[in-house]
């Protein structure tokens, strides 16, 4: 398989057998993010910088040296292989492809695939975070790792599928065999926020939730990603983007901007999209959390983003 860092984070009541993530690497990370202008918990895409050699030049002799001390022993000749792991990772990885990429190692990427209904309970039991929120951050999570990784050796690990036989989904899915007693470490029991059938169904018909299921089952179909699929979401990822500036900055000029991207985008007129502009709801800062008691809670104010998501969709 390959090696994992030397500083590991200690288990928690959260995960008993650990977490299997470095320390000073989940650190940094999260100091990218920051200089990002977003946190772990963000419910908002991460910014264009991330795309730019500028902003990864910023970080380059970091990830060096934070990879070097994880990891002192191995080299990329062929002889040693590494394991890195973090969520942040979906987010960061433009920065830390550079890294890896002169060391020379051979990069493949694996893509844990969990329900975004799984995470959403398990983000509200362990973070109490509402509804909406722990789905967007599930959403962009998946839709930027796709994104960042898109033309390289990717694979998707499903969840519940690793749960139910170990040794045959990583056959499948990695074409790797594994001990017995590799296969007895991978325990069912520890899925504490397996879904549930609480909520009616029509709750996860709004947004986001509608979006993130509807990826989620499409991604299911495929051991990897379908470049269709990348060329959709890439699509509508940059055009949340034009959305994020709009509640940014709103000035005339830059909302008659806005339209033409827009009209470019879903394939409207203009004047179909200038109505639709107008009717939005662009002001809100807060979403539904779709509790079964029909209150809402107040969100981030990001989060507003996820009323946003259909507005412009071509009808």
């Amino acid at each position: 398989m390959g090696s994992l860092p030397v500083d590991l984070m200690r288990p928690a009541l959260s995960n008993a057998k650990g977490f299997n993530e470095s320390w000073s690497i989940v650190h940094l990370n999260e100091f990218i993010l920051r200089e990002s202008g977003l946190t772990w918990d963000s419910v908002e895409p991460t910014g264009k910088q991330i795309f730019k050699e500028s902003f990864q030049k910023k970080f380059y002799a970091k990830c060096l040296d934070c990879f070097l001390e994880n990891f002192p022993k191995c080299s990329p000749d062929g002889s040693s292989s590494v394991v890195l792991k973090d969520p942040r990772f979906c987010r960061t990885f433009p920065i830390w492809k550079k890294t890896l990429l002169e060391l020379e190692y051979k990069i493949n990427v694996v893509i844990p695939l969990r329900s975004p209904v799984d995470v959403m309970y398990s983000l509200m039991k362990r973070d109490d975070i509402d509804p909406a929120s722990a789905v967007l951050i599930w959403y962009w999570h998946i839709v930027e790792i796709l994104i960042h990784t898109e033309k390289m050796d990717v694979r998707f690990v499903v969840y519940d599928r690793l749960l139910e036989d170990p040794s045959e989904h990583l056959r499948l899915a990695l074409g790797i065999k594994i001990s017995d007693s590799t296969a007895d470490l991978i325990d069912g029991k520890l899925n504490h926020s397996k879904q549930h059938d609480t909520l009616e169904r029509t709750y996860f018909e709004e947004e986001p939730f509608n979006s993130s299921l509807l990826l989620y089952e499409n991604l299911l179909d495929s051991p990897m990603p379908d470049t269709g699929v990348i060329s959709k979401i890439k699509s509508s990822y940059f055009f949340n983007h034009v959305l994020k500036a709009h509640i940014e900055r709103k000035n005339t000029l830059f909302q008659k901007r806005l339209i033409r991207e827009i009209t470019s985008l879903n394939g409207l007129s203009e004047k179909e999209n200038i109505k639709k502009f107008r009717n939005g709801s662009l002001s809100t800062d807060s979403v539904s959390s779709g509790e079964p008691n029909g209150q809402e809670n107040e969100t981030k104010k990001p989060s507003n983003l996820s009323n946003l998501l259909n507005i412009f969709k071509k009808s």
